[in-house]
């Protein structure tokens, strides 16, 4: 069963007999351009091009959980509305900071597939990741890594996170290592809330 059909299966069995308009298409990962190009007032990145069109000097890969509401509107993609706000406002300096290079960015979501199910994300979000990660999802997400990733490449794992141990962010991060083998990590909250200096200071390395 292709992955689409299997999000579709789980995510109608999650939402029950509840009126909901599901988003069946998948959130495609996504080359935004240079992160010296970002202008924190733009509305949108001055690039978004297909993430395999990337080029072969080192980039930095930023991966998410799963696109919400706002990466649905129009020609879908990922991180629109204020989370790509808050990235085009501080990748740079976040980057800097960790040491990374002030290179191209590519926005990667771990299920492409909108887990939310477009309701306030504490509802649904999580119970059909898991789901759906456990069902195809963590082999779609090693398989389109492998294709992006090269050496000298910075990853940031900035998925929703929930508990250390257990959470989304901590089940991206095992697929990483599983995928990649122990390759230059950084973890941290997701680019909606870098608009607290905190969260964006708690971004960390998390080994290699």
């Amino acid at each position: 069963m292709k992955l689409r059909e299997t999000y579709c299966d789980i995510a109608r069995c999650v939402i029950g007999s509840e009126n909901i308009d599901l988003q069946s298409g998948a959130c495609p990962d996504q080359l935004v351009g240079s992160i010296a190009d970002f202008y924190s007032n733009a509305d949108t990145f001055p690039l978004r091009a297909r993430a395999t069109q990337r080029a072969n000097h080192p980039c930095i890969i930023l991966v998410m959980e799963s696109p919400h509401i706002n990466e649905f509107m129009g020609e879908i993609g990922p991180a629109k509305g204020e989370t790509g706000v808050q990235i085009r406002q501080h990748i740079a300096a976040i980057v800097a900071d960790l040491g990374g290079p002030t290179s191209d960015l590519l926005l990667v979501n771990a299920i492409q597939y909108q887990c939310s199910l477009g309701v306030p994300t504490s509802r649904y979000r999580d119970t059909v990741f898991r789901r759906v990660w456990e069902k195809g999802g963590a082999e779609d997400f090693s398989t389109r890594l492998k294709q992006l990733y090269r050496p000298g490449d910075m990853l940031l794992n900035c998925c929703t996170g929930g508990d250390p141990r257990t959470g989304l962010r901590q089940l991206v991060t095992q697929a990483i290592r599983s995928s990649l083998g122990a390759v230059p990590l950084h973890s941290g909250p997701h680019p909606f809330s870098w608009f607290s200096e905190r969260n964006r200071r708690a971004i960390h390395w998390v080994g290699s």
